[in-house]
């Protein structure tokens, strides 16, 4: 009994077998095919919308947050009750030697910091990998794109218009986050720089007037 001669062949819509039975492995192949490449499509997509609605969020978590720091600072930096009134109080009312008002200085400069710090961190991570997630999300919705480029469904221009603009979007809001987290970050740290060096100066007044 002789042998088929199989061959394999591949287009931009299906592949199949040459010279298989009519009806046969190529119709099978091509159906099973379209049904992938269509989970797949619809894969990604709701994918690249989990991606957007995380960005969403990581951008409404940032504003928050810097709205908090921002109003947690202004306490501290408050001259009448702030971390330098903290400071000058505890040390006039010290009553050591040098060496011990260097131990105090720095351990409350050590607490102080830490407190001032605190959230800068998270701010930091989301200021660095915002962009990526952004990144991400507009690479599956490129993806997405040449799904649908590939199947040639009717009307298959306009979607991919609208996957390409999810794409940009997703990296707009990833670039949303970044900046004000950055900008926020750099604002805070100087802030803090500021207290803990006024703090210091105060110090090395105090031991030079002793």
């Amino acid at each position: 009994m002789k042998t088929p001669n199989y061959q394999f062949a591949l287009d931009a819509s299906e592949f199949y077998f040459v010279n298989s039975p009519p009806g046969g492995f190529r119709q099978s192949t091509s159906f099973h095919y379209d049904v992938l490449m269509a989970l797949w499509i619809v894969a990604v997509t709701w994918i690249t919308k989990l991606v957007l609605l995380g960005l969403v969020g990581m951008s409404l978590y940032s504003l928050a947050m810097i709205l908090k720091k921002n109003a947690a600072l202004k306490v501290m930096d408050d001259p009448s009750s702030g971390v330098r009134k903290e400071f000058t109080d505890k040390l006039a009312a010290f009553k050591g030697s040098s060496e011990q008002v260097e131990h105090l200085t720095r351990g409350f400069l050590i607490d102080a910091r830490t407190n001032m710090e605190t959230g800068l961190t998270t701010l930091t991570t989301l200021g660095a990998n915002a962009p990526y997630v952004g990144l991400f999300g507009t690479v599956l919705g490129i993806i997405q794109s040449f799904g649908i480029l590939a199947r040639n469904d009717q009307g298959a221009s306009s979607m991919i218009m609208a996957s390409i603009a999810e794409a940009l979007i997703a990296t707009a809001i990833g670039l949303f986050v970044a900046i004000p987290a950055v900008v926020a970050v750099n604002g805070f740290s100087r802030r803090i720089k500021t207290i803990l060096a006024d703090c210091e100066a105060f110090k090395e007044n105090y031991l030079g007037n002793r």
